[in-house]
């Protein structure tokens, strides 16, 4: 599905830290990794094929519905902001993809608030969304290794990614983390 001329991404805004996107650009960087994960879905990853059929109930994937500009829009952003986690040695238990994914699309709201606009006969569209795998597909276009486990339990679609809790805590002072 591609998107309407009149579709504006909030990854489209030019911010003093990040640029605009190149959606070409975007798509030539992620292909390779969605080419070699067939179990990649905006759900998330999955170990398996039998995984992802016992999830989706149906072989659905396609590398090419990854091109398309909302989902590139929110790995991009998602990049970004796992970005702005420190890296760390051990996987963060605390916090999976799926939780992540929040505090990623709660810390894009006031961007797409402040940048959202109204024009007579078209529209903006800012949303803050970021998918499950939107997220994984930027920690795995970072380079970032991911781990399904959890006390012996298999987490798919969901992953656990190294990064610092303390760096977590510092960009989200706003979240309320329970331990």
């Amino acid at each position: 599905m591609q998107c309407g001329d009149n579709v504006t991404y909030l990854s489209e805004c030019i911010f003093d830290f990040l640029p605009a996107i190149d959606f070409d650009l975007e798509w030539e960087l992620v292909k390779p990794i969605v080419t070699s994960l067939p179990w990649l879905c905006w759900r998330g990853l999955f170990l398996s094929e039998k995984h992802y059929r016992q999830s989706i109930n149906k072989l659905l994937h396609n590398t090419d519905c990854w091109n398309n500009r909302s989902h590139l829009d929110q790995v991009y952003r998602a990049r970004y902001w796992l970005g702005l986690l420190k890296p760390s040695s051990k996987f963060n238990r605390r916090h999976d993809s799926y939780a992540l994914k929040h505090y990623c699309e709660r810390w894009w709201q006031p961007y797409a608030i402040e940048r959202s606009t109204q024009v007579e006969g078209s529209y903006t569209v800012l949303s803050p969304y970021v998918s499950n795998g939107c997220l994984i597909l930027g920690a795995l276009s970072l380079g970032w290794k991911c781990s399904f486990k959890h006390r012996g339990k298999i987490t798919c679609p969901n992953i656990f990614l190294r990064f610092s809790e303390k760096s977590l805590v510092e960009l989200c002072p706003h979240e309320v983390f329970l331990f």
